[in-house]
């Protein structure tokens, strides 16, 4: 093969669509807009990242999205394909899984031990929750234009652990894939 590097075309634009979609979403909820949004690679390794930075725009945690897992499908999306493909199989459906995710700082035990109080973790809760939906209009809304299939998955919340605290959610996007020709 010559010429340059070759880019995905499926997986990476999903993800960075839907990051753009979450950022702008987070832009207007509760807690405000985050200090780092990125596509991010492999597991679930974003939760060891610090929640607890703030940009000059006042922006507090973060947000990500990635593709955590790819397979071919049958005609009933997101069926995975139970037999062995054409080899330029047709129409060259993939089930694209994608995570989106928001991570902020939450209320702790002060030095004496004193736990928060009741008002902090009750704003801690609606936080995380405004941001949990934030993240299901941007999984719902965001691939709408291009009319793809998109199939939300469970939204599920992380920690607070640490001074730290969200939630992600998965879903399955339908992309295509076609030999060159």
């Amino acid at each position: 093969m010559g010429g340059g590097p070759v880019m995905d075309v499926v997986a990476y634009p999903l993800a960075a669509k839907l990051l753009e979609c979450l950022c702008a979403e987070l832009e207007a909820s509760l807690a405000g807009p985050v200090c780092r949004c990125c596509v991010v690679p492999g597991g679930r390794g974003i939760r060891r990242w610090t929640a607890a930075c703030a940009s000059a725009g006042g922006g507090q945690g973060q947000a990500w999205t990635r593709v955590s897992r790819m397979f071919p499908t049958s005609q009933r999306f997101p069926a995975p394909l139970q037999e062995a493909p054409p080899t330029c199989f047709l129409p060259g459906s993939w089930a694209v899984e994608l995570e989106a995710g928001v991570y902020r700082c939450a209320a702790t035990m002060a030095e004496d031990g004193t736990p928060p109080s009741c008002e902090e973790v009750d704003r801690d809760a609606r936080v995380v929750l405004d941001d949990a939906a934030a993240i299901r209009r941007a999984v719902m809304c965001c691939f709408a234009a291009q009319s793809r299939v998109v199939v939300p998955g469970q939204w599920q919340a992380i920690g607070p652990s640490g001074g730290c605290q969200g939630g992600v959610m998965t879903l399955l996007v339908q992309a295509y894939d076609c030999c060159p020709t």
